[in-house]
C-alpha cells in the first residue's frame, strides 16, 4: 500500500499487528495456564505419594510401629478386640499380612496413652486390617460403624 501525505500508516497493516498482538497475548495466556497445570502435577505427586506411612515393626495382635520418612508413631488398629489365647496367633498373622515396609494409610479415631488408635488400610489391596483380621476369625470388631 502507499503512504498518504497525512503522516499517517496505512489501517491494514496497523490492524494485522494487533491481531498478532492479540494472538500472541492468548497463545502466552494458555502456554502460562499449561505450564502452571505441568509444574502442579510434578509437585503435587510425589508429595502423595509421600503422604502414605509404612510398617516399621508388628509389636503385638494390634500394635503397630508405624513411620514416614522423618518420625515413627505407635499406632493401634481401632475397634479391635483379640482374645488373650489368640493374641501370639493374631500377632504372627499380622507379621504376616505387614511385613516390615508395607504402605499403609491411617485414619486417625483417637489416641490413648500416646497411642494413635486409626483404622489401617493397605494401600496397595484396599483391605482393612480390623475387618480382614474379623474374617480369619482372629478378633471382634465391637464397633462396626465408621466414625
Amino acid at each position: 500500500m502507499r503512504r498518504h501525505h497525512t503522516g499517517r500508516t496505512p489501517l491494514l497493516p496497523q490492524l494485522r499487528r494487533q491481531a498478532l498482538t492479540i494472538r500472541l497475548r492468548r497463545l502466552s495466556c494458555a502456554a502460562v495456564a499449561l505450564v502452571a497445570a505441568l509444574a502442579l502435577q510434578v509437585i503435587a505427586l510425589p508429595v502423595a505419594a509421600v503422604a502414605a506411612a509404612e510398617v516399621l515393626q508388628v509389636r503385638g495382635p494390634g500394635l503397630l510401629q508405624v513411620g514416614d520418612r522423618n518420625r515413627s508413631m505407635p499406632v493401634a488398629i481401632s475397634c479391635l478386640d483379640v482374645e488373650a489365647e489368640a493374641a501370639p496367633e493374631a500377632t504372627e498373622w499380622l507379621r504376616q499380612e505387614l511385613p516390615r515396609g508395607t504402605r499403609v494409610n491411617l485414619r486417625p479415631r483417637g489416641s490413648s496413652d500416646g497411642v494413635l488408635l486409626a483404622d489401617v488400610t493397605r494401600l496397595d489391596d484396599g483391605s482393612d486390617m480390623a475387618e480382614a483380621m474379623e474374617l480369619a476369625g482372629l478378633a471382634r470388631r465391637p464397633c462396626t460403624e465408621p466414625a
